[in-house]
């Protein structure tokens, strides 16, 4: 896929037009794990800056990613595991350690809060926090 990352020390990921979703040009950042995985690719000399290229220095196929993302989840031993699945994942846990909806939603590349929400499935736990600030009590 058309994604590039920015060397720098904040590690952003860049899509290129025509490879997200909406067709738009998005920018978001990378966990510092992926991020130090990434670095250690060895580069194209054709892109430098442009990851998950085929053995021939293009950039891959959604098909040939999909394989490798299956490949990875039989390896783990996953019966069910898509990499969509890894949005819904990455939401919820930022929602839960209490990251913003906002900047959830950016991360996502949402255009609408509403969207992000989708993502958001309030635990009891969360239930619970809300009646306790009505009470009076801090969670």
């Amino acid at each position: 896929s058309g994604m590039m990352l920015d060397g720098g020390e904040w590690g952003l990921i860049h899509f290129l037009p025509g490879e997200t979703k909406g067709g738009r040009d998005e920018t978001v950042p990378l966990h510092p794990r992926a991020r130090e995985i990434l670095m250690a690719l060895p580069a194209s000399p054709n892109h430098p800056d442009l990851y998950f290229l085929n053995w021939m220095g293009r950039p891959i196929s959604r098909s040939s990613l999909r394989h490798a993302f299956n490949e990875a989840r039989k390896r783990a031993g996953l019966e069910v595991a898509r990499p969509h699945m890894t949005r819904h994942t990455t939401a919820t846990t930022m929602i839960i350690k209490g990251v913003p909806i906002s900047i959830v939603q950016r991360i996502l590349r949402h255009r609408s809060a509403s969207t992000t929400e989708v993502y958001v499935h309030l635990l009891p736990v969360h239930l619970l926090a809300g009646m306790s600030v009505l009470a009076g009590k801090t969670a």
